[in-house]
């Protein structure tokens, strides 16, 4: 989840370590910095940790338990980090639509084929194309 909003963010140059922090299960913490700069912390809390505040661990899917994750971050360092500007596209003016096609091809076409007359065909209006069965 901080990858992607680093990403969204457009936040580079991060880095993780390992400190020795108590509220943390040992090596299992990470100090996350950008551009050196402290950030935060994240990790799987201590089990201690999780009794105190009476965090029961999670449900996991498909059962048992899933340990609790938490991050402490400095938006103000963050901030810091963020570009000015970044290239971004404009709303469209009409919403998006989702179009599922079948095409019928002879068995020796390959997949990058049948991608690429597609992509060709839509020009400008067409976002992307992804192949999902044979």
């Amino acid at each position: 989840m901080l990858e992607a909003l680093l990403d969204g963010l457009h936040v580079g140059g991060a880095s993780l370590s390992r400190p020795s922090i108590p509220v943390f299960y040992p090596g299992r913490v990470a100090r996350l910095r950008v551009n050196g700069e402290s950030i935060g912390v994240l990790g799987q809390l201590h089990p201690l940790v999780q009794q105190v505040f009476d965090l029961p661990p999670l449900d996991a899917p498909g059962g048992g338990e899933q340990p609790v994750l938490a991050a402490d971050l400095d938006f103000e360092a963050l901030s810091r980090h963020i570009p000015a500007s970044h290239r971004v596209s404009p709303v469209p003016r009409f919403p998006a639509v989702r179009q599922d096609l079948a095409v019928i091809v002879d068995e020796d076409t390959p997949a990058d084929r049948v991608q690429a007359a597609i992509l060709a065909a839509g020009g400008g209006l067409l976002a992307g194309v992804r192949l999902f069965d044979v």
